[in-house]
């Protein structure tokens, strides 16, 4: 318990607020909302790449931190990416790309 406690000690230190206002339209980042859509399937969905304590996944929302935040992050619109969540395996293209700050 003590080790666990050091470790979030040491996460709250690292912690800071952000509104978001610094995210980017044309780079998927923190505060992005991105359209993907499955190369497979041909289903298209969105989600909103947010801060580490953020991810609230039944509404789409991830953290950056997260298998698919951090395979998606840097990526701009037209670039494919394959990701692999627990075995299994997507190939997404980026169909789009707008600021979190914006929607809200």
């Amino acid at each position: 318990l003590l080790a666990r406690q050091a470790e979030l000690q040491a996460d709250l230190m690292r912690a800071k607020t952000t509104d978001f206002t610094e995210a980017l339209s044309d780079t998927i980042g923190i505060g992005s909302i991105v359209e993907l859509k499955d190369l497979g399937s041909g289903e298209k969905i969105k989600y909103t790449i947010l801060g580490a304590w953020d991810s609230e996944p039944e509404n789409n929302i991830l953290s950056y931190l997260t298998p698919m935040g951090q395979s998606i992050i840097g990526k701009k619109v037209g670039d494919n990416v394959q990701i692999d969540i627990e075995g299994n395996e997507q190939a997404l293209v980026i169909e789009g790309i707008s600021r979190w700050v914006e929607q809200n």
